[in-house]
């Protein structure tokens, strides 16, 4: 029934063992071989442009900030304070834009006046409508 005359479990040990020993042993080989002629960490074959972004990213970040810190959010009232410098030119410009329109606004007391032809008929009281 043995299939290989001279095959025993020794040999397919040996044999197993081996093939994954050489494939390790060629793993090494290919780490090593990266390591000597290969990239090293701290360097950046892009010709500078990811120090630039790095740079571009940090500014912004910082600008962010500056912001943030500029407009302060008081939790306590939930409000964001504006400073008055820049919330001044804002409420005048948007006032501004903001058209005039009589207001619709009645007041306790007052006549109501109807827009008329302009036309005054003598004959007619300001009585009669009561």
């Amino acid at each position: 029934m043995d299939e290989h005359p001279g095959d025993t479990l020794g040999k397919r040990f040996l044999t197993f063992w081996g093939t994954v020993g050489a494939i390790l042993a060629f793993g090494v080989a290919i780490y090593a071989v990266k390591e000597m002629f290969g990239p090293s960490d701290g360097e950046a074959l892009d010709g500078g442009a990811g120090k630039a972004r790095s740079a571009k990213k940090m500014l912004v970040v910082k600008e962010q900030e500056a912001d943030f810190n500029k407009y302060a959010l008081d939790k306590a009232k939930g409000v964001v304070t504006l400073p008055p410098t820049d919330a001044i030119p804002y409420a005048a410009s948007v006032l501004a834009k903001q058209k005039q329109e009589k207001s619709k606004v009645g007041v306790p007391g007052a006549a109501v006046v109807t827009p008329g032809t302009g036309a005054h008929d003598p004959n007619q009281s300001k009585f009669d409508g009561l």
